[in-house]
């Protein structure tokens, strides 16, 4: 996983969508994943920043086992 370029990003913040078969302007045969932001109160930015770390990274394994690929998340 790694973020995306600028003009990716925006094309997809534009929700533009090429004619020649890309994601919003990515790379054909590439997988793209959404890391939805956290949101709350200050109080409890970093519980819910952790949380929604948890559930990004089990969407996201739940999607690449949709593709038959292994993926093992480690809590550092």
């Amino acid at each position: 996983m790694v973020p995306v370029d600028v003009q990716i990003a925006r094309g997809v913040m534009a929700c533009n969508r090429p004619t020649d078969g890309t994601p919003f302007g990515g790379y054909t045969g590439w997988l793209y994943f959404r890391c939805p932001p956290f949101d709350g109160p200050d109080s409890q930015e970093k519980d819910l920043r952790e949380e929604r770390a948890r559930q990004t990274a089990a969407d996201l394994v739940k999607l690449l086992e949709g593709y038959c690929i292994e993926a093992v998340v480690v809590d550092a």
